[in-house]
């Protein structure tokens, strides 16, 4: 018998009427858990700092398509620690430029702000910074954000 929160008073709250919406809920989530981060993760990520040219084109996708889920923050955060230690060629350097501009500046809390202030400063070009400038437009939180890399980057040098 399936029983929903107003007949046992469990708690479960948000879209589901019956504990089997729950539980369809969950493997759902499970299986999808599972293809965000498959078995062999460890390895791809060590595979990154090593510069293994398809492991540098999956973490590069990954950072770019920017998931906000479950644990993605700290995937990414190792991620950009590992990709500013390399040195990885034109082509992906304007990657990681645009990646900076497009998702660094995204203005929600975020762990990955110092790895990507990190890779801001291994990244450092005039391109970069003419992409922060035209990236500020005004009182926006993403504006302020790109300020303050800008100022960073002054800094550093």
């Amino acid at each position: 018998m399936e029983m929903g929160c107003a007949e046992c008073g469990c708690g479960i709250s948000g879209p589901w009427q019956t504990w089997a919406d729950w539980e369809r809920s969950v493997a759902r989530f499970r299986r999808v858990e599972r293809e965000m981060y498959p078995e062999d993760l460890n390895d791809r990520v060590a595979a990154v700092a090593t510069g293994e040219p398809e492991a540098i084109e999956w973490a590069l996708t990954f950072l770019e398509v920017d998931p906000w889920c479950f644990h993605s923050g700290y995937l990414e955060v190792r991620l950009l620690r590992k990709i500013a230690n390399l040195d990885l060629g034109a082509a992906a350097a304007t990657r990681l430029r645009a990646l900076i501009v497009e998702v660094g500046l995204t203005p929600r809390s975020r762990k990955e702000f110092k790895a990507y202030m990190r890779l801001a400063r291994r990244m450092d070009s005039p391109e970069l910074q003419n992409a922060l400038i035209g990236a500020r437009d005004g009182d926006s939180p993403r504006s302020e954000i790109a300020t303050a890399v800008l100022r960073a980057l002054a800094e550093a040098r």
